[in-house]
């Protein structure tokens, strides 16, 4: 997400909470809606499909959320220009850019 204030761009950084909410609303998709399709599909039993849909979900889940932290400390793909946030702040204390 980018920040735009008096002119200049700041990249704001995701808070765990945002990963966490990603991760469970994604896992609800596949474990819950695609997966027990598929797993119904193979296995022809309820119970079977049922016991694999909860244990992919939970375990993707803590998958996902370890995959979404390593990549929000990765700066790849997100172009210039970065501004950090404090050094903005603290410049635009002190009376800008001097």
């Amino acid at each position: 997400m980018w920040i735009f204030v008096s002119g200049d761009i700041m990249k704001a950084k995701e808070k765990h909470y945002r990963s966490i909410l990603k991760s469970i609303t994604y896992r609800i998709l596949g474990s819950f809606v695609v997966s027990p399709i598929i797993y119904y599909y193979l296995t022809k039993s309820v119970e079977t499909t049922i016991t694999f849909s909860f244990v992919e979900f939970f375990g993707k889940l803590v998958l996902y959320y370890v995959f979404e932290r390593i990549w929000s400390h990765i700066d790849i793909g997100y172009g210039e220009p970065v501004i950090d946030l404090l050094d903005y702040i603290n410049k635009k204390k002190d009376g800008g850019d001097k």
